[in-house]
Order: C-alpha cells, then structure tokens, then sequence
C-alpha cells in the first residue's frame, strides 16, 4: 500500500495551484506585456549598476539626488547633482561645478547614462544651475555645459581583443 507524506502533498499542490494561477494570468495579460517589463528591468540594471559607475569614473564625477528647498515652496525636491571628484575630468573642464544641478528634472540617472554611452565621439550639452537654498530652479541663472563624449577605451590585449598567452617566469 502507497502511504503518502501529507504535508509534502500539500507543498506540491500549492505549487501546482500557483503555477496554474501564473499561467493564467500570463494567458490573460499576454506573455508580450510581461516579457517587455521583464526586458525593461533588466536594462534599467544594466544602466544604473554596468553603465553608470563606468561613465562616471570616466568622465570624474558622481550623480547624486539630494532634495533642495526653495525659497518660495514649503517643499523640498529631488534633483540631479553632480559631485566632482577629478579636478582635471572632462566635465570640469567643460565647465561643470562640484554641486551643480541638472534643470531637467523628469529625466533620469539611467536615461543620461543611455542617451551620453550612445553619444561616444560627439558633443553632449546639458543646462545647469547652482545648488543651495534660493529661488526655483527656473529662475536661477542657469548654464550650458558642452562636451564631447571620450570614445570607449580599448580592453587590455592585443588588436584583435583576445589576451595572449601569459608568460610564467
């Protein structure tokens, strides 16, 4: 006579049950819309995690997102700031100061990091302003910060990307 382990019976319907019920769901909404969040998740990770510390480090600053008060709102909001952390950076150089804020606000860290990786080998141009306690962000005087985009460095190897053989002494 079979003798069955309830509690592992159970586990296994439960199971069965949730998959059911995922199926379903996926036969309702279509497996399109769920595959493209999927994608689209994946990518904004690729942007902030892959993308992000390697344009900064390369260009010698750092995004932050501090909230910033202003005079005529009882409200803070975030922004985008820049932290500079390579006096000779390219963004110094185009002009861009430790604490300046992006005036476009709806966009995000990901979608810079897109539009400025797709941008290699041509100029970017931004407006910024000033940070600190004063009037709104549209009434500050703002700035054009213009630079070009550096092209991707090469991998360590030789021409064809591959590494060699390594010599053992």
């Amino acid at each position: 006579m079979l003798q069955f382990n309830r509690q592992a019976v159970r586990r296994h319907w439960a199971r069965w049950v949730a998959a059911s019920l995922l199926g379903v769901v996926l036969v309702r909404i279509g497996w399109e819309p769920f595959t493209r969040r999927l994608k689209e998740g994946c990518r904004e990770m690729y942007l902030q995690v892959t993308l992000r510390p390697k344009i900064e480090r390369e260009l010698g600053f750092r995004f932050e997102t501090p909230y910033m008060k202003e005079y005529d709102s009882l409200l803070s909001t975030e922004v985008i700031s820049f932290t500079i952390f390579k006096t000779n950076g390219v963004l110094w150089q185009a002009g861009l100061r430790d604490g300046d804020v992006l005036l476009d606000p709806r966009r995000s860290i990901a979608a810079i990091c897109s539009e400025w990786d797709a941008a290699r080998g041509r100029e970017v141009s931004f407006h910024v302003v000033s940070f600190g306690t004063g009037p709104a962000l549209e009434k500050r005087p703002r700035r054009t910060i213009a630079f070009v985009m550096p092209e991707k460095q090469a991998k360590a190897g030789n021409a064809s990307g591959k590494q060699g053989p390594i010599a053992i002494p």
